[in-house]
């Protein structure tokens, strides 16, 4: 006798996405009642063809070299001082969510509101309060980005096991919620120190590819190392089928133009995680020396 199978919820994807930008439009015509909100938005969007045509204009005339260099400051900004954006980064995001959060459960817990005050005022309060409370309490935030972590490396594991042996698809959801409670506990214990370790592989990737854009392909036009810089990432939605990897896998390892700066990425890598792991040790000390010396002048 077959085991049954599990019920499943039909999730009208029109309906859902009509909710959502019913929520943001509601939203959007009560912050236009405002007139500072009003003349700044109709100045942008006056101005926006006549902005782009001239940016693009002045683009066009600038050295392709200031692109490579601007990629290169940007590189060597997240490769020695990444954990510097973690504070901003947490109260965009936080205020982003939450904000987004409130304006969805207006739609749908409380339709009949028409007052604006509370349409647009209430997601900004609890969103600038959210997004604080995650810039000062970073583990929460952390725990969050966990989250949807796990969310992703949990299918990719399903997709990649699981699946491709052909077991059934609500096991998907076994791994996601199993994956995601391990990376939020994760990030929000060692979020600071994955955080660096990102920001370090991601701006010496950048370096690297920046200064190959810059001193080597002028040199040599025809150097193997141009596929660094046209480098493929993987299409995650096929890394469950074994000929992709495969294939995939003879790209990383079969073109010295394609691992050999890798490593070198890597170990640029290492060297900007240790840089800024002792930076941000100094840094928190300056705040914990701060911090007794205003409690002892306090007992004073």
């Amino acid at each position: 006798m077959a085991a049954p199978s599990p019920p499943t919820v039909p999730i009208d994807i029109s309906s859902a996405t009509a909710v959502v930008t019913g929520a943001y439009g509601k939203f959007a015509r009560c912050a236009l009642t405002y007139d500072f909100v009003s003349v700044v938005t109709y100045a942008i969007i006056g101005e926006e063809e006549e902005l782009q045509a001239s940016l693009v204009a002045s683009m066009a005339s600038w050295p392709p070299q200031l692109f490579g260099m601007l990629w290169l400051l940007v590189g060597a900004a997240l490769l020695f001082v990444g954990f510097a954006l973690i504070r901003p980064i947490n109260f965009v995001t936080g205020t982003y969510i939450s904000s987004s959060i409130v304006i969805l459960l207006l739609t749908l817990f409380a339709p009949s509101t028409t007052t604006c005050g509370t349409i647009v005022w209430m997601p900004v309060v609890v969103g600038l309060s959210f997004g604080a409370l995650c810039a000062w309490k970073r583990g929460s935030m952390f725990a969050v980005i966990g989250l949807i972590v796990g969310e992703i490396v949990g299918r990719l594991f399903y997709n990649l096991t699981l699946g491709a042996w052909g077991a059934p698809d609500y096991l998907a959801y076994s791994c996601i919620g199993f994956f995601s409670v391990v990376f939020s506990c994760m990030l929000f214990y060692v979020g600071d120190f994955t955080w660096t370790v990102a920001c370090a592989v991601g701006g010496a990737f950048l370096v690297i590819q920046s200064l190959i854009t810059l001193v080597v392909l002028p040199i040599s036009p025809e150097s193997a190392l141009i596929h660094f810089v046209e480098f493929q990432w993987p299409d995650i939605t096929e890394l469950g089928n074994s000929y992709y990897n495969h294939e995939y896998l003879s790209y990383l390892t079969g073109d010295a133009g394609v691992y050999m700066p890798w490593i070198i990425t890597l170990i640029l890598a290492g060297f900007g995680m240790q840089v800024q792991v002792k930076l941000l040790a100094q840094k928190k000390e300056r705040d914990l020396m701060r911090a007794s010396q205003a409690a002892s002048l306090e007992m004073k």
